[in-house]
């Protein structure tokens, strides 16, 4: 008797995505949230903040954005957005926040890392208040060349207040793309990096990479204001470690808050472009577009 064979198995449901974190704190001009953060008993769900997404398509090299503005590749459709965030926190010093908004009638989402180092006081002041800041720099323009000076104004903003409060520090990457114009833009403070990650071909970073141990014009600004450069020592005696700035002893000066470094910690953001990993030592995001 010939063998029959077994019916094809049912397809396996996808499996359910945790939505991200973060939310509109209080109501921002040319604003509108998409999440919902105060959902109460009896209130429709939010809309679908993650979905299932097509593979990034190539970027053309030729792609460019305003005048005066760093060039800045744009992704082409069709193609939808997918976001997924893991994080382990060791010692209570790395944030993460996002948005997801409709401004001024175009869909954009942003993404912020905060990795702190010296105490937890400005990663979290930074996941509090800087997307609220940014989003309010920008005000109502939500095209990249805004959004990259939206970046550096709120970045120094939360420098001076972190400044005073104490003398942590962390790292900053913010990461928006506008699904309408479909524009991406960066901007980074120290080593949480973010890259470009296709499906074939080889990852490219879109951060600048500002560790004194491996940025030559970083550490030529230092000296250039008098900043003292060493590495550290071990129990022998011996330099250990990557290069640092002393006092204060950071490996990079290009942070949001470390006080005690004095003036040659500056918190002015590199600016750039472009499906995204953005990641640092201690927390780990990965986004793909």
């Amino acid at each position: 008797m010939a063998a029959v064979a077994p019916p094809p198995a049912p397809a396996r449901p996808p499996s359910p995505i945790k939505p991200l974190k973060g939310g509109l704190k209080g109501d921002l001009p040319h604003c509108q949230s998409l999440k919902g953060e105060d959902r109460g008993p009896g209130r429709p769900p939010d809309k679908q903040i993650l979905r299932d997404g097509t593979d990034p398509l190539p970027l053309s090299s030729s792609d460019t954005c305003s005048e005066g503005v760093s060039p800045l590749p744009l992704l082409l459709p069709p193609w939808t957005c997918e976001c997924a965030e893991a994080q382990r926190d060791l010692k209570g010093e790395d944030c993460f926040d996002s948005r997801r908004l409709v401004w001024g009638g175009e869909e954009v989402v942003v993404m912020l890392v905060a990795d702190g180092h010296g105490g937890g006081e400005a990663s979290r002041h930074c996941r509090d208040h800087l997307l609220d800041c940014y989003l309010a720099s920008a005000a109502g323009d939500p095209s990249a060349p805004s959004l990259l000076r939206a970046g550096v104004a709120a970045c120094e903003r939360m420098h001076e207040e972190v400044v005073g409060m104490t003398t942590a520090g962390s790292t900053i990457t913010i990461v928006a793309l506008n699904l309408a114009r479909l524009e991406l833009s960066v901007c980074n403070l120290g080593d949480s990096e973010a890259w470009l990650v296709p499906r074939s071909g080889s990852p490219s970073r879109l951060t600048e990479d500002h560790r004194l141990d491996s940025s030559e014009p970083e550490r030529q600004r230092v000296r250039g204001m008098g900043g003292h450069l060493a590495h550290a020592k071990n129990r022998a005696g011996d330099p250990a470690g990557p290069l640092r700035l002393w006092p204060g002893g950071v490996a990079q000066a290009r942070s949001v808050g470390d006080a005690d470094v004095g003036r040659c910690e500056n918190g002015k953001p590199s600016t750039g472009g472009p499906s995204l990993a953005v990641h640092s030592s201690l927390l780990y995001n990965r986004r793909t577009y």
